[in-house]
């Protein structure tokens, strides 16, 4: 799952109601909340790329429908950044990132703080059951995407449609804007939209995270479009991606699945013409064009210093 960003001076109300909230828990589940928020948190990866769609889209949406007050949208991205915190918490105690079992203990304050920011709010019922049902995917689609990049065997495709599940919980934000009005047409416009960027972020968070999952056993999808049918166990795994990453065709086939993904995107938002949703995409294409960039760049540098040595 994507790390939990780092965030800027945009969101910076965020990074306040973490800290408030946090210390306003009980002295064991602060002291496992803070030990994970500064170990492991609020880091950035090397890489760093844009912060996600789901911080912004609640706002986006709202200014598009002209409701609701922006300090209710401001509750509901905080509790859409609770939901995150939440999971990402769990996620890391089963992908052992953290070795704190009581961090599960602190991610349940986050569920629950999350619905209490939504709550303040709103009682519509098809809100509520989609609250509920984006929770199911979401748990569902970790333990079935862990499931399968632990498989020597298995195209991505139902790998990308377990990501697109994980993301279910990033669509609640956006949810809290178009259900209790009945936009059920543009919030079917906003998952699809989600779902795609989903996809496209976790292919980028793999391709950074292959050889770590590899050490835990598991080829994520990156690994299986650069060494296809070669799984974890494979003793050569490694060494293959590796080639594959600085002399093989088959890390321009990934980016080219995530630049399209990136454009189906785009086309399921656009009929909502949100300005701010159209610039960040622009952001988003110019960073996988750095990506392409780099990896030109590197092979490259790879081949000449093959030729010269």
């Amino acid at each position: 799952m994507a790390e939990i960003p780092l965030l800027s001076d945009g969101v910076e109300f965020l990074l306040r109601r973490t800290r408030a909230f946090v210390r306003s828990t009980p002295a064991a589940t602060r002291a496992a909340a803070n030990g994970y928020l500064r170990t492991q948190g609020n880091g950035r990866r090397a890489s760093a790329r844009t912060e996600p769609y789901w911080l912004f889209l609640p706002r986006w949406l709202a200014g598009k429908f002209d409701a609701p007050r922006p300090r209710v949208v401001d509750d509901f991205v905080w509790g859409q950044y609770c939901l995150f915190a939440y999971v990402r918490m769990r996620d890391d105690v089963l992908d052992r990132q953290t070795a704190n079992p009581r961090l599960v203990f602190a991610a349940d304050g986050f569920l629950v703080e999350a619905e209490r920011a939504f709550a303040r709010h709103v009682r519509d019922e098809a809100f509520w059951a989609f609250f509920r049902q984006a929770l199911e995917r979401t748990a569902h689609g970790i333990l079935e995407a862990d499931a399968l990049q632990r498989r020597t065997n298995g195209s991505v495709r139902p790998l990308c449609a377990a990501y697109a599940r994980v993301s279910a919980i990033f669509k609640v934000g956006s949810a809290a804007i178009c259900l209790p009005a009945n936009r059920r047409a543009a919030f079917a416009r906003v998952e699809r939209f989600a779902d795609h960027l989903a996809v496209a972020g976790q292919l980028l968070d793999d391709l950074e995270d292959v050889h770590e999952d590899l050490s835990d056993g598991r080829c994520n999808a990156a690994a299986k479009l650069l060494t296809p049918g070669v799984g974890p166990a494979d003793p050569t795994v490694g060494e293959r991606i590796t080639h594959a990453l600085v002399a093989g065709t088959r890390l321009k086939t990934l980016l080219d699945i995530v630049e399209r993904r990136i454009r189906m995107a785009r086309a399921a938002i656009a009929p909502l013409r949100m300005r701010d949703a159209d610039a960040y995409l622009v952001q988003v294409g110019r960073e996988l064009a750095d990506i392409r960039l780099k990896v030109h760049r590197a092979r490259v540098a790879t081949v000449f210093g093959q030729a010269h040595a």
